[in-house]
């Protein structure tokens, strides 16, 4: 394994562990341009290394008192029957051509990462303003009670990005924890990675009959370095404004974003 994939692997993890998302989005991008992996394969990849990697981070959590199970179980529900469903019975039942006309074609391909890169701008965009937003003012009235249908139809939603995309969807469900469950924002960490690894080793295990190929022994070490950045930025995120580290991140995955979204189109 090369020293920049070394470093690719820490650098995802690390910003999982201080976020709760971000560090997922980074994988697909990372596997398809530097490593020369075909995006159906590594999204499926990038559910095996964020399920585990997240589940690291969730333990880690929930042994500091910064996860809430009742939660995490509400939200996950849903989210596995999403994920399962769409890489078990949409994602590989696609056509490899979706669409053709006398000067463009649309591959299966091209569709995977057309949308990623929509969705690492959306990120972008929703980590920036989460950012900026000031901190709660005390002395305020609480906030209002749990709403359940929201939770689950936010679950049910992220699955099913989870599965056709292979991202974790923490950039989604921490503020949603937040407006849905008014849990605080290092509860609504700890309780996104737990819902993160839940689905998504769910979508991963609807591949394993699909998608034999997989190299086991790269994933396994890419997992490992990954996991290693999740315990680290676990316990930064104790010491370090994790306000400025969204913001910095957002900017950045918005000009990555867009320019894999240049790119795709332009190619």
């Amino acid at each position: 394994m090369e020293v920049s994939t070394i470093v690719a692997a820490l650098i995802i993890g690390l910003v999982m562990g201080m976020t709760g998302s971000g560090g997922s989005i980074l994988t697909v991008p990372v596997f398809v341009y530097a490593l020369g992996i075909t995006p159906l394969l590594a999204t499926s990849y990038s559910l095996f290394i964020v399920g585990i990697t997240g589940l690291f981070g969730a333990v880690y959590q929930f042994r500091h008192g910064r996860l809430d199970s009742r939660t995490a179980l509400l939200f996950s529900l849903p989210s596995l029957v999403g994920v399962f469903v769409v890489r078990k019975y949409v994602i590989h039942d696609l056509p490899d051509m979706i669409w053709q006309s006398q000067n463009y074609f649309l591959t299966k391909d091209d569709l995977i990462m057309l949308a990623f890169a929509i969705m690492m701008v959306a990120a972008a965009v929703s980590l920036i303003r989460d950012a900026r937003r000031p901190p709660p003012v005390p002395g305020l009235p609480p906030k209002p009670a749990t709403r359940y249908s929201l939770i689950m139809a936010e679950g049910l939603f992220i699955g099913a990005v989870t599965g056709f995309l292979g991202a974790g969807g923490g950039f989604l469900i921490v503020p949603a924890l937040v407006l849905f469950t008014g849990l605080t924002m290092e509860k609504a960490v700890g309780t996104s990675l737990a819902i993160i690894a839940a689905k998504s080793l769910v979508g991963f295990a609807g591949d394993l009959s699909v998608l034999p190929e997989m190299d086991w022994s790269f994933l396994l070490l890419f997992t490992t370095l990954s996991a290693l950045g999740v315990a680290l930025g676990s316990r930064l995120c104790r010491m370090i404004s994790g306000k400025r580290l969204q913001l910095y991140f957002g900017v950045f995955l918005f000009f990555f974003g867009l320019a894999v979204l240049i790119w795709e189109i332009l190619t």
